[in-house]
């Protein structure tokens, strides 16, 4: 029987989500200091806002997983693979409320698919999609991918192209059991699904 993540994120996710947190709150107060006042001196000029941080975890209402399919099953012999995406998030403003919970898809070919490479290879174009008239293009880098020990980590960096957030920068991880991914390329068939946990988190200064 097929093992599930838990709905939680990774620690390495809640790590990673906390340092990041922190650098932006440390930018964002040094950002908004007002300078000390100085007798006759003209006031100072308007300040920029500030920037922008939106932390993305998964939630409603897919569980918390993100789903990767691929076809055909990964094996440990090369051959075209389709690989397609799915996951839902729930988004919050570092420094305010809730922004939405978008849905995310991507679909990308490998010409050479195979056990243990790319799980998730970045596609030509991943898509957010938060409400009916309303998306965010991500542009990410091939994936950096580290075994820790039980767990299986990869993290995506890039932007976003176009859309919700345009111009911000945007770091995805996705944790994968591996035992998991091993046994499924173990199989007659290959690895045909995946089920991860992930995180987004879009920065964009002003």
């Amino acid at each position: 029987m097929k093992k599930r993540l838990k709905r939680r994120p990774s620690f390495l996710s809640r790590l990673l989500v906390s340092a990041v947190a922190g650098f932006v709150v440390g930018v964002a107060l040094e950002a908004g200091a007002e300078p000390p006042e100085r007798t006759g001196a003209p006031p100072p000029a308007a300040r920029p806002p500030g920037p922008t941080v939106v932390v993305c975890l998964e939630g409603t209402p897919t569980g918390g997983n993100t789903q990767t399919t691929y076809t055909p099953g990964l094996t440990r012999t090369p051959r075209p693979v389709t690989v397609s995406t799915t996951g839902t998030f729930d988004c919050t403003l570092l420094l305010g409320g809730p922004v939405g919970t978008p849905t995310l898809t991507a679909t990308a070919t490998l010409s050479g698919g195979a056990c243990p490479q790319a799980l998730d290879p970045a596609p030509p174009q991943t898509t957010l999609t938060w409400g009916p008239n309303e998306t965010s293009t991500l542009t990410l880098s091939a994936p950096k991918v580290e075994a820790q020990g039980p767990r299986t980590v990869q993290t995506f960096s890039g932007f976003v192209s176009s859309g919700k957030f345009s111009g911000a920068n945007v770091v995805r991880t996705v944790t994968y059991v591996t035992a998991d991914l091993a046994a499924g390329c173990a199989s007659p068939s290959g690895l045909m699904s995946a089920q991860g946990s992930a995180t987004l988190i879009f920065v964009k200064l002003f």
